[in-house]
């Protein structure tokens, strides 16, 4: 992980005031952030990163036991280490099997991005080694076309995307994850679970904390995906020329 973490230091090269605390309340008529540590902060414009919270008790099995041994690694440190030890140490034919949740998630491309990359390393060092994405959702959620293209043109036979395959249970000891239709065996369990907006976004009235219909968050998606994805000519062209492929998970 060490090449990928980055110090706070130079920011004060910039003017940049960094405090290590943590926000317990925020004040909007006020405008103060109040601190666990420290005096209340004033602003005059905030930013907020509450982070995700994630749901394990949304799949029956996933319990703190369970964790110990079905990642999600969503969480960039000790978990995504792990990760990639269980996919070193996994036998050659062996199948590593990415359970999607239903969006809204934290980074909607990452999971079909982590498949590629572990689609990558598969052709690489395990060629007999499979993949199997269980995607909760109808379809794939973020760039289709890309990842589709990646699939069939680059790990045709490595990759095999179920989509209406929401995991429903898991059972660490028989390694298999259950969703409506059957129970999937891997040797790799890496199992997203539902995940919601950090406690701080409550404080603020954040739009992701309040009750939404899986209608409107499909809207507010492909409202998000025609503001920032290039077309799909675009897609075609990238995925032919470099495969999708990100050093974490988001």
């Amino acid at each position: 992980m060490g090449d990928i973490t980055r110090s706070y230091a130079r920011l004060r090269d910039y003017g940049v005031q960094v405090i290590r605390d943590e926000a317990t309340a925020i004040d909007v008529e006020k405008k103060r952030v109040s601190l666990k540590r420290i005096e209340d902060l004033p602003y005059d414009r905030l930013v907020v990163s509450p982070a995700v919270d994630f749901m394990h008790d949304q799949i029956e099995g996933y319990n703190p036991e369970a964790q110990k041994t079905i990642l999600h690694a969503w969480k960039a440190g000790p978990e995504t280490v792990a990760l990639r030890q269980q996919l070193e140490a996994m036998p050659d034919g062996g199948v590593y099997i990415l359970s999607v949740p239903r969006a809204p998630y934290r980074c909607p491309p990452g999971p079909y991005e982590r498949a590629c990359q572990v689609a990558f390393y598969f052709k690489q060092a395990k060629p007999r080694s499979k993949v199997i994405v269980l995607d909760a959702n109808e379809d794939v959620v973020s760039k289709p076309a890309l990842f589709k293209a990646a699939w069939n043109e680059l790990y045709k036979g490595v990759i095999e995307y179920r989509g209406n395959s929401e995991a429903k249970a898991v059972d660490a000891r028989a390694k298999t994850v259950k969703t409506d239709f059957d129970a999937v065996r891997g040797d790799v369990l890496n199992v997203l679970p539902p995940m919601r907006a950090g406690a701080g976004a409550a404080w603020t009235g954040s739009a992701w904390n309040r009750p939404r219909t899986r209608a409107s968050t499909c809207s507010a998606m492909r409202r998000f995906r025609r503001r920032r994805c290039p077309s799909p000519a675009t897609w075609r062209t990238t995925t032919a020329s470099s495969p999708p492929r990100r050093s974490s998970s988001s």
